[in-house]
């Protein structure tokens, strides 16, 4: 992997103090294997991300346009072996404080994504389609709320216990909750719609849970 980083940042002295002027920077990023972030946040995550783009203007209110790339990106045990591309924007003067669009390249299995930040930096709002499905998660003070409204699960692939290693499965997710993640709970109720894998396949399955004070309730 590497990263090319150039940019430029004057600064004058007035009246004693540093006063820095508007930045003009421009960065291209190839490869990253994200793997190498998994122990800062401690949770497993994989793939390859490309970036490039400009960031530019006062320090205070940045505008940002990067064009991203991300192949197979894996999350804990679930892994999508597409290449997604994209871009990040965020104008503040727009009220745009960072705003991630994705499209699938696999012609057979259509998706897009799409990510909104609030001013600090927080999820604002989520929306991820995929034929003819979405999974959609919006913020509300300490909680997010999630909906899934006939996902189809298609090509998405799971790490299989004791040997991790990666199946994938079928079927159409419907269902919506509650989660925070500190402390971390989980509320909801999920129905999938013909579910398999390793060769075995339902007609239908229900599960309804909460996971709260490390504890997991299943109804």
């Amino acid at each position: 992997s590497s990263l090319d980083v150039n940019f430029k940042l004057p600064v004058s002295i007035v009246d004693r103090r540093l006063l820095a002027g508007n930045l003009k920077a421009n960065l291209d990023l190839k490869s990253f294997p994200l793997s190498s972030l998994s122990a800062i946040g401690n949770t497993s995550i994989s793939g390859k991300l490309n970036a490039s783009g400009d960031i530019q203007g006062p320090l205070s209110s940045l505008n940002t346009s990067i064009a991203v790339s991300l192949d197979n990106p894996q999350l804990n045990g679930i892994r999508l072996r597409e290449k997604w591309i994209g871009t990040f924007n965020r104008l503040p003067k727009k009220n745009n404080w960072g705003s991630l669009k994705m499209n699938s390249e696999s012609g057979s299995i259509p998706g897009n994504f799409e990510l909104n930040l609030t001013k600090g930096g927080r999820i604002n709002d989520l929306i991820f389609k995929r034929l003819g499905g979405e999974i959609t998660l919006k913020s509300h003070l300490e909680l997010f709320e999630w909906q899934a409204n006939k996902f189809r699960l298609d090509r998405l692939e799971v790490s299989i216990p004791p040997e991790k290693s990666f199946k994938r499965i079928f079927g159409e997710v419907t269902g919506k909750g509650f989660f925070s993640l500190n402390p971390l709970f989980v509320d909801g109720q999920l129905t999938l719609d013909e579910p398999s894998l390793l060769g075995i396949k339902l007609i239908q399955a229900s599960v309804k849970g909460k996971y709260e004070n490390s504890k997991t309730y299943i109804t």
